[in-house]
């Protein structure tokens, strides 16, 4: 049974002990560079990254002001929900590749319509490395697991929804779309 062990306070943990390392210095199931999350057992799974597309919903501010322009990026992921469900808290484990820092990562809330999951960004900035407050954007706290291996957790209190980890890069696609990688989830209480 995966009651637990209990603590030195005699209280009971709903997490199994796992083992520090595998054999190649990094948790065990964790073995390439990559977005995981922690399954109901306690094991890492690998997660599949989704595209997202970004389409500007540019506008015209106000004309009197200068006449600034101001664009928001809307994120927009094909299907209204995740192929990965998981209970909250959601523990996410993101190996980086070689000179990428985790804060250029970006937790999402997704907003699920009838056949896509949608975010907004605010001007555009999940296409630059600066961490600017973004709509969707939950903040997030990494904890370091090991050389370029962070642990990131989306808490209860976000309540049960669509939600992404948003990796860093742009591609802009033959038909001048810009893309970008996500890995999602489900989230139930």
């Amino acid at each position: 049974s995966n009651a637990g062990t209990p603590g030195p306070d005699g209280t009971v943990s709903s997490q199994p002990a796992y083992p520090a390392t595998g054999p190649n210095g990094l948790p065990p199931g964790i073995d390439d560079v990559g977005v995981y999350y922690r399954n109901q057992s306690g094991k890492w799974v690998s997660m599949q990254s989704e595209t997202v597309t970004f389409q500007s919903a540019a506008r015209i501010a106000d004309i009197a002001s200068a006449g600034i322009v101001r664009s928001d990026l809307n994120g927009k992921i094909e299907g209204a929900h995740s192929q990965v469900s998981a209970t909250l808290p959601v523990v996410f484990a993101v190996l980086v590749p070689e000179n990428v820092e985790i804060i250029e990562y970006a937790l999402i809330e997704l907003h699920p319509t009838q056949n896509t999951r949608t975010f907004l960004s605010a001007e555009g900035g999940f296409l630059h490395t600066q961490a600017k407050a973004q709509r969707d954007q939950i903040e997030f706290l990494p904890e370091k697991l090991a050389p370029r291996l962070y642990q990131i957790t989306l808490p209860a209190d976000e309540g049960k929804g669509e939600f992404g980890l948003l990796a860093p890069g742009i591609k802009r696609t033959s038909n001048k779309e810009v893309t970008a990688r996500i890995y999602t989830v489900s989230a139930t209480q």
